[in-house]
């Protein structure tokens, strides 16, 4: 008998797969319709905005576990810190 974990497992590898399949299929249409130097500049910015995304440095980990923190204890002050704090950080990035 299986239970809910196993099948979370078996749903999340075949999801998996079936991205990768549709991230081949994706890729192969957009650089026959855009073409080799168009698909190169729109990878390239991809590429960019995907490790900006991945490299918050924690940010959004911040937001979700500190920010409440400060504002179930009613600290506004810390809470504004907090959060001009991040945008400076993201401002540098």
């Amino acid at each position: 008998m299986k239970t809910k974990t196993h099948k979370q497992l078996i749903y999340s590898i075949l999801f998996k797969f079936i991205s990768m399949g549709l991230v081949f299929l994706t890729t192969s249409l957009t650089f026959k319709y855009l073409g080799k130097n168009d698909y190169g500049i729109w990878a390239t910015i991809y590429s960019i905005i995907s490790w900006i995304y991945l490299l918050d440095f924690g940010f959004s980990n911040v937001i979700k576990t500190k920010l409440p923190v400060q504002l179930l204890e009613n600290d506004i002050k810390k809470a504004n810190e907090l959060i001009s704090t991040i945008y400076t950080g993201i401002g540098i990035i």
